[in-house]
Formats: C-alpha cells, sequence, structure tokens
C-alpha cells in the first residue's frame, strides 16, 4: 500500500487504486472495473461499477465490536427519506460481524448487505452494499475483494514539520459566522510542544473537522496536533486524548487562509506558545 491515496472530495478514483485513510491507519483497493469517490460533506466513500446494479459504501470510524453490533441492529438513514431497516440480528464470526436489511423509500426495490471488521486497535470498516435483484450475485465477490485488500494498523506517533507546521505552533486558528441572527466563534489553540486545544462559542453547535470517515471533533476537546505539506495544501490531523482522530485541510488560497474550504485566521495565542 506504498502508494495508497488519502480521496479528495468529489474526485473519481478508477479501479485498483488503494485509498487510504490515515488518521486512522485504514487502507483498502477500489476493486478493479469500479470507480470510488468520496462525496463532498461526506465522511463515506462510494464505489460503484457500470452494468453492475450495486452501491458500495465504505464507513471507517472509532467502534468497539459492541458499537458496530449496535449500530447494525438499528435502522439507518441512507439518503432522503431513503431508510435500511435490519431484516434479522447481526451475525458475529470473531472479529467480524454481518447483517442483512431491507430498504425502504427508494423509487428503485432495494436491499442491503453490511459486513463490518473490527481491528485490534479499535478501528471498524463497515462495507455496506445496496442492490436490486439482478446485483445480488455481485456483493458477495466484489466485498470480498475489498475485504481481501483491508489493512487496519495501528497508527504511529504523530510526526509535524513543514510550511503549516511552523505558521500554526504557537498560534490559533480562529473562525467567526454571523447568519441568520446568530453567531458564533471557533478556535484552535496549537501548542509548540504538539498539544492543541478547540473551543466553541455561539448559539449551535459546529462541527469543522473533517473526520475523513471518523467523527472527532468535540466542544472543548484537546490532544495532539500535526501538520505536513506546503502552502497549497495541508492536512492537520488532530489527536484526541481518547484516541480519535479527525483532519482539517488547510491552504492559502488568493492570501486568504482557507480550513475545509471556510475562510479563518492566525491570531496569537494566549492559551500556550
Amino acid at each position: 500500500m506504498a502508494f495508497a491515496v488519502e480521496p479528495e472530495a468529489g474526485k473519481i478514483y478508477p479501479g485498483k487504486t488503494a485509498i487510504e485513510v490515515p488518521t486512522l491507519g485504514v487502507s483498502f483497493v477500489i476493486p478493479d472495473g469500479w470507480e470510488g469517490v468520496l462525496p463532498p460533506q461526506q465522511s463515506v466513500f462510494m464505489m460503484a461499477k457500470e452494468g453492475i446494479e450495486v452501491q458500495l459504501f465504505i464507513a471507517v470510524d472509532k467502534m468497539t465490536m459492541a458499537e458496530v453490533q449496535g449500530h447494525l441492529s438499528q435502522p439507518s438513514q441512507v439518503s432522503e427519506g431513503v431508510f435500511m431497516e435490519p431484516t434479522a440480528a447481526p451475525l458475529v464470526k470473531g472479529n467480524k460481524v454481518s447483517g442483512t436489511f431491507q430498504v425502504t423509500g427508494s423509487p428503485q426495490e432495494l436491499s442491503a448487505k453490511a459486513f463490518a471488521i473490527v481491528g485490534e486497535h479499535g478501528v471498524s470498516v463497515i462495507i455496506m452494499a445496496l442492490h436490486t435483484e439482478a446485483g445480488a450475485a455481485h456483493v458477495g465477490q466484489v466485498t470480498a475483494q475489498v475485504e481481501q485488500s483491508l489493512k487496519i494498523t495501528k497508527l504511529q506517533p504523530l510526526k509535524s514539520s513543514g510550511f503549516w507546521h511552523d505558521q500554526l505552533k504557537g498560534k490559533q486558528l480562529v473562525r467567526f459566522n454571523n447568519k441568520n441572527g446568530s453567531s458564533d466563534k471557533e478556535q484552535f489553540y496549537f501548542c509548540s510542544d504538539g498539544r492543541f486545544k478547540r473551543t466553541f462559542h455561539g448559539g449551535a453547535y459546529s462541527n469543522s473537522v473533517n473526520g475523513t470517515l471518523s467523527m472527532a471533533s468535540r466542544d472543548g476537546n484537546v490532544g495532539r496536533w500535526a501538520a505536513t505539506g506546503g502552502e497549497a495544501g495541508s492536512a492537520i490531523v488532530l489527536q484526541n486524548e481518547d484516541g480519535t482522530q479527525g483532519q482539517l485541510t488547510i491552504a492559502r488560497v488568493d492570501g486568504k487562509v482557507m480550513v475545509n474550504g471556510t475562510r479563518w485566521f492566525i491570531d496569537t495565542n494566549d492559551i500556550c506558545q
């Protein structure tokens, strides 16, 4: 997986591309003949193949076996008005969990199958297949291909260097939002010793962190941070004290600091240096 790539939102990747989620230590390969994409504003990677009536969804997150079983035991929303409802209790075999679902609200008659792998380090991968009756015969083969390529490895200590590391250490990133009569302020304090703290003040909760298939931003969370890459584009990895990780993308565009596509400001840090 030496040439695995972290997916860019909206970019389509061809078959045989190795995809990685570096913040959680997960990588997998898109099967030959299939295409994959991370939709904008989404945290689930999607794959499809022309002529095959199957859609694959891959989600990666910090989940225990019990949490995975609970997730696959509950109805879940696929899209606006479309839901998956379990048809039986999930089956557990070793570190793997599987489940079957009926799909409601879709204009097309669909069913779904889910396959989850729980890693040794508390990271789980769920492969969800939505399919028509005609596509059912292809589900086993394609999910097996993804599973065979799947690697879940223990995260290594964060390493930070480069342009944005130098720009942010001992500073803060701050965002202001005034909309619909309400205002909020979100701040990330980046300490030179690798610690960070996030604060949020306002009338509504905001989650700026792109979890890259994970949920990792909470009001008042603290942990470790690292940034790599150049001025044109970089990732800021945030590792919370409980081991969960999230990620911000940062770049300088026309002289403005853009974080996950939104303008932020670099300011002095009165919490730590």
